[in-house]
């Protein structure tokens, strides 16, 4: 069975993420967007969050083709406004009717009701909300050998 880890990092607590699902036995795919965030932690808050708000998908630089030959993906994301993050908002579009579930990284954790409205007509099959990863490696760690 091919199992994929997709995700989304601008911060780091994806690529952790990335390395913990890759010791279970998952293959990675790191998202990289064609328009960068500004480096200004400010700015990127308030232009992130903003397009999240309003559900904007942002172009991506991968083939998204290769997600059809994963029997089990995983979708890692940032958490922007308290929503999903722009690049995986195109992410999810690219699965079309593929079954996955998803691993998001907040600084609150308290997502997981907002991101099932969210997600309510997409095939979502479990949300897992992870605490700053990088400052939590250990309850990270915990919490995914639980669900994953």
């Amino acid at each position: 069975m091919s199992r994929l880890f997709v995700y989304y990092s601008d911060s780091g607590n994806g690529d952790y993420v990335a390395s913990i699902m890759q010791s279970k036995g998952f293959e990675t795919l790191k998202i990289q967007t064609k328009k960068q965030l500004p480096e200004s932690y400010f700015l990127k808050i308030l232009v992130g969050g903003f397009a999240a708000m309003i559900k904007e998908k942002a172009p991506i630089e991968n083939d998204l083709k290769v997600l059809k030959a994963y029997d089990t993906i995983y979708v890692g994301t940032p958490i922007w406004n308290g929503r999903l993050s722009t690049p995986i908002n195109t992410v999810i579009d690219a699965l079309e009717s593929k079954r996955f579930s998803l691993i998001c990284y907040s600084g609150s954790g308290k997502v997981k009701g907002a991101l099932k409205r969210q997600l309510k007509s997409k095939r979502v099959d479990n949300i897992i909300s992870l605490v700053e990863p990088l400052k939590n490696k250990e309850d990270t760690i915990n919490i995914l050998n639980k669900y994953v």
